[in-house]
């Protein structure tokens, strides 16, 4: 029997007057974020309740990163909030020329920040609310990682049972064009080992170039928001890096795809949530 355990992102919820909540927010936050309605995430035959709240339409960007340390230089040592830049030497085949240049280059400004902690990611959030407070006296505002049900109600805000944020089952559309940026393997990298009785993955991906990609790279999802497959596997504030990443097969950048994460990653980033008025 599935049990039914209600967890609530904001323990107000909102009072929006409009059709189109999104107006609610102000007008320099409305290209940034999407209304995410209230509805239920499924997470190993479990139900969560996830009330509404706005999603960051893009992973957060080394620029916007970079931005947050050098505020944090100002007044405290950023040693706690440092990104790892040699979790790129983890990998085979990146060297320390990509650990020197991602996250300084302004290349990569628009690349998602990766090599950071959960810890980091959250103190991240405070000073972002902090700021958004300064702009915004009048609007109460606090701003979170999401959790992993909440995260599930952005890749899925209208259909519980599609595989991908566009809302379908394939990694490509009509015209064959791939839909997310992960580690294409071909039929030709899978072959069935009798002797073992399994599939294995053998030689390399189809695509062999494979790397993070802006932030705004691809289509938008369905909720409107931009590489919640693929790219930066995003870390929730209860433990998972969700939708796996640049580094993940196909199938591995599912909605459902998660593991737990702790530590940093050249693999795993994250997205903001806005919650407007409480929790």
């Amino acid at each position: 029997m599935v049990r039914n355990l209600i967890l609530l992102v904001s323990s107000l919820g909102f009072s929006f007057m409009s059709s189109n909540p999104i107006k609610q927010l102000p007008k320099d936050l409305r290209d940034q974020f999407v209304y995410i309605p209230s509805g239920v995430s499924i997470i190993d035959g479990d139900s969560f309740e996830v009330r509404q709240f706005f999603g960051a339409k893009y992973e957060v960007t080394n620029l916007e990163y970079r931005r947050f340390l050098f505020a944090q230089n100002k007044s405290a040592s950023v040693d706690a909030f440092a990104i790892d830049s040699a979790g790129w030497l983890t990998l085979p085949g990146y060297t320390e020329p990509i650990a020197k240049v991602y996250h300084r280059h302004p290349a990569f400004d628009n690349y998602p920040v990766v090599n950071i902690s959960r810890g980091a990611a959250e103190e991240y959030c405070k000073w972002y609310q902090s700021e958004l407070s300064k702009q915004f006296p009048d609007l109460k505002i606090n701003v979170k990682l999401p959790i992993r049900a909440a995260w599930l109600r952005m890749s899925m805000p209208y259909h519980r049972s599609v595989a991908y944020a566009w809302g379908g089952q394939k990694l490509t559309n009509k015209k064959g064009c791939v839909l997310a940026n992960f580690k294409n393997f071909g039929a030709e990298n899978i072959r069935f080992d009798f002797s073992k009785e399994k599939y294995e993955v053998v030689g390399s991906p189809a695509d062999t170039d494979k790397f993070l990609y802006p932030v705004d790279s691809y289509a938008a999802g369905r909720s409107g928001q931009y590489n919640l497959n693929g790219n930066a596997a995003e870390m929730t504030s209860d433990g998972f890096a969700c939708g796996g990443s640049w580094n993940s097969t196909g199938y591995d950048i599912r909605n459902e795809s998660a593991f737990e994460f702790s530590g940093s990653s050249p693999e795993v980033g994250f997205r903001v949530i806005l919650l407007v008025g409480g929790g």
